[in-house]
């Protein structure tokens, strides 16, 4: 945990906010209000944004396919395996899906702290 970094952040929140408690503090940093892409994904994940029409509209072939390379462990949402996954829906709803769902919302103590901020966190860095 680095504090001279939560108190660099505390800082400027303060400066722009100055009537905030260590609380509200805490609560806009712990807010998702930043995207990153996913590192990895489950199969059951990715399958779980096709849509059943589209996967039905395969071959079956093209359906054995994609349902072992969704179960051949945990998936880069941006690597080989998912990029042919994506090749057989082409331009779809589920292509549309998948590349939703390999973004995820994060905060500032997501990206920059070993877990949820606490008021008392805040508070340390503050010097109180």
């Amino acid at each position: 945990m680095d504090f001279l970094l939560l108190a660099t952040k505390v800082a400027e929140v303060v400066t722009a906010h100055p009537d905030w408690t260590n609380k509200q503090i805490a609560d806009s940093l712990n807010a998702k209000t930043a995207s990153q892409n996913c590192a990895a994904m489950t199969g059951d994940a990715i399958f779980g944004c096709v849509v059943a029409a589209e996967f039905l509209a395969l071959t079956p072939p093209q359906q054995t396919m994609v349902v072992n390379l969704l179960h051949s462990g945990q998936i880069d949402p941006f690597g080989t395996r998912a990029q042919i996954i994506l090749g057989f829906f082409g331009e779809s709803q589920t292509a549309t899906n998948i590349g939703a769902a390999r973004v995820e919302s994060i905060s500032w103590a997501d990206l920059n702290w070993s877990g949820t901020l606490k008021v008392g966190h805040v508070q340390q860095a503050r010097g109180q």
